[in-house]
């Protein structure tokens, strides 16, 4: 078990119980103290959790933001079969738009495993960009705009100028947070904007989301959900939800093995 993925079983930990022990982690990991109280000091520098005497607890904090490196390695294979499944509502021939979140970057990989011969996507995620360089049969359009470290995407005033021009079948969004009444959300407004103006650009809109992000909320609205024609999620999603989205007549795919 590397860096990433000790870190992101830390969180997924502290995420179900609320709180961590040191010797709960010592127990778990073939790491010594020393680690341990780095990886502890690195979550608590990104607001995810706070340390306290003799473990650590998570942050009430409701704008905290995983790295990009760290959310990727969250419910991996989850986004895998949800951007696998995605790729089967591509058609050859139009331009889509592809956000910056970590599952778009599960479908992004899943349509380099897709011949296409005429595809374009059109992306503020970096990430996503550079996947797809040099793919056959796809074009690539990064948006300009200011960089955010963080989520290794494009955003602000330049990028929603950009993304006005061009004029999208489909766009294929994710969030962290989904619920009827607040719809999707997401912790920082630069991003919101960015995903606002994706949805903007394309005729049709796709949510990406695991089923952990059901149920919760961010700090900011992107869409209410019925601005989706589409969901597609993981079989473990909430039954209420399942329910309660057919009955909104959204088209929902269950992505399995």
């Amino acid at each position: 078990m590397n860096t990433a993925q000790r870190l992101a079983t830390i969180i997924d930990l502290i995420t179900r119980k609320g709180s961590i022990s040191i010797k709960e982690l010592e127990e778990l990991f073939p790491v010594s103290h020393m680690t341990i109280h780095r990886d502890l000091v690195r979550l608590e520098r990104e607001g995810i959790l706070r340390r306290v005497k003799g473990g650590a607890i998570l942050s009430k904090s409701t704008t905290a933001e995983l790295t990009f490196s760290l959310r990727e390695q969250r419910n991996k294979e989850k986004k895998f079969l949800i951007g696998s499944k995605a790729v089967d509502l591509v058609e050859d021939g139009t331009a889509i738009a592809v956000d910056a979140s970590t599952t778009a970057l599960h479908f992004i990989r899943s349509l380099k495993r897709k011949q296409f011969s005429n595809l374009i996507v059109v992306t503020t995620g970096i990430k996503a960009a550079l996947e797809l360089v040099g793919e056959h049969g796809i074009q690539v359009i990064l948006c300009g705009g200011m960089v955010r470290e963080v989520s290794l995407s494009v955003v602000g005033k330049l990028t929603s100028l950009a993304l006005k021009e061009f004029h999208c079948v489909k766009a294929f969004i994710s969030g962290e947070g989904l619920t009827f009444e607040n719809g999707l959300t997401a912790s920082n407004m630069l991003e919101v904007e960015s995903k606002q103006a994706l949805i903007e650009s394309a005729s049709e809109s796709i949510l990406l989301l695991d089923s952990s992000k059901f149920g919760k909320t961010a700090f900011i609205t992107i869409a209410p959900i019925e601005a989706f024609s589409t969901i597609i999620t993981d079989s473990s999603i909430p039954e209420d939800f399942r329910t309660k989205i057919i009955e909104r007549k959204i088209q929902l795919i269950i992505a399995e093995k």
